[in-house]
């Protein structure tokens, strides 16, 4: 299974629950360098070793102790007071691996069952979209970037709240952020006239200036109409008259 870096940081959020001592037990456990967490127990550090830990660990060793927590998961949580310290963390936990596209297991009667699947078969060498989206939009240094991905995180984080218009709604404005900045930057290169504030007029430039073809315009015009029904969005291009 393919584990993102949110899902990631939600479980080094997750595992100080269990003690430094056990969480050296499950490191150690699937070959995760541990050395930094246990050499010093007078470490105040110890967690941020930890994040780098788990950040540096394969897929397929965070993979193994998501399986263990989820198989023990009932011994976990009695050992913890209040229990909605368990609780709040691994709802957290369960959302970002949502984000990954990995849910827990189900008996033919539809009943969860204590391991993790993933909800569509994984390809290997493919990174999770989030991961693969951030790191293409860092690299391509276009303008307002940061706007963008702060839209995509906020995208997530409604998400995860249960706030499923809030997610549809920032997931709507950072692609008519990103449709509208890469067009106003073909401008120089491609001469052509559209409303800023139209996404259809801004979509079909991209298509007449040789950007996108009409396969893609119309697949970006799908995903467009799919994310705004209820979704109420004072910023950005609302106005779907151009299409």
């Amino acid at each position: 299974m393919k584990i993102g870096k949110r899902t990631r940081l939600s479980l080094c959020q997750f595992l100080p629950l269990l003690g430094r001592q056990r969480v050296v037990l499950v490191l150690e456990k699937y070959d995760i360098p541990a050395d930094e967490i246990s050499g010093s127990w007078h470490n105040p550090l110890w967690e941020e070793a930890l994040m780098y830990a788990v950040l540096g660990a394969s897929d397929a060793q965070v993979t193994e102790i998501l399986q263990e927590l989820v198989r023990t998961g009932g011994a976990i949580r009695s050992q913890i007071s209040p229990r909605y310290r368990y609780d709040e963390l691994w709802a957290d936990l369960e959302l970002c691996l949502q984000l990954d596209n990995i849910v827990q297991g189900k008996d033919e009667y539809g009943r969860e069952q204590n391991f993790f699947v993933p909800a569509e078969p994984a390809i290997d060498g493919v990174q999770p979209v989030d991961d693969d989206l951030t790191s293409e939009l860092k690299r391509s240094e276009l303008q307002g970037v940061d706007a963008i991905l702060s839209m995509i995180e906020e995208s997530a984080n409604g998400f995860k709240a249960g706030n499923k218009n809030a997610c549809l709604n920032a997931a709507r404005v950072a692609l008519e952020t990103l449709a509208r900045t890469i067009a106003v930057g073909r401008l120089a290169a491609h001469p052509g006239s559209f409303a800023e504030d139209k996404w259809g007029q801004v979509v079909a430039y991209l298509r007449t200036s040789g950007f996108i073809d009409k396969n893609e315009e119309e697949g970006l015009t799908g995903v467009y109409s799919f994310i705004s029904p209820g979704s109420h969005v004072p910023l950005g291009m609302s106005d779907l008259a151009g299409r």
